[in-house]
C-alpha cells in the first residue's frame, strides 16, 4: 500500500532499554540528527529517563514525551521554523526554564512556553 502524503510519520524513543553509559550519545544524537528540535544534555548526579514519541504531518508536529534529569537547550531557528513553540509541563519536582534573559522555577503542575526564536532551556 502507497502511502498518502497527510499520513502521519513519526518515531519513539526511550532510553529504557539503553546502559547508562550509551544514554549522553543516544540523546545527543537525537538533535544532531534532526529527529528532536532541541538539544538533550544528561544533568550530573541525575537519573536520566527520557521517553517520548513525535507525530507529523505537513505544516505540524507534535512531540510529547517524558524527560527526567536532562537539560532541554532551544537553539534558535531560523525564519522559516520561528513559529514552532515548546509546552512544558513539570508534573513533579522542580524545574528551572529560561528565555530572553528571563528565568523561572517550575513546581508541582506548572508549566512554561517557550517558542524557538529565541536560545532557551528547561
Amino acid at each position: 500500500m502507497i502511502a498518502a502524503h497527510n499520513e502521519p510519520t513519526g518515531f519513539r524513543f526511550s532510553t529504557g532499554d539503553l546502559a547508562k553509559h550509551e544514554r549522553a550519545g543516544a540523546l545527543r544524537g537525537l538533535y544532531e540528527r534532526g529527529m528532536l528540535p532541541v538539544k538533550l544534555e544528561p544533568l550530573p548526579e541525575c537519573r536520566v529517563r527520557v521517553d517520548v514519541m513525535q507525530r507529523s504531518l505537513p505544516g505540524l508536529g507534535v512531540l510529547s514525551g517524558v524527560l527526567c534529569g536532562v537539560r532541554q537547550e532551544g537553539v534558535p531557528s531560523g525564519p522559516a521554523r520561528d513559529d514552532d513553540l515548546f509546552l512544558g509541563v513539570n508534573l513533579a519536582g522542580s524545574s528551572r526554564a529560561s528565555q530572553g534573559g528571563r528565568e523561572v522555577v517550575l513546581h508541582d503542575g506548572d508549566a512554561v512556553l517557550l517558542t524557538r526564536g529565541q536560545a532557551g532551556f528547561v
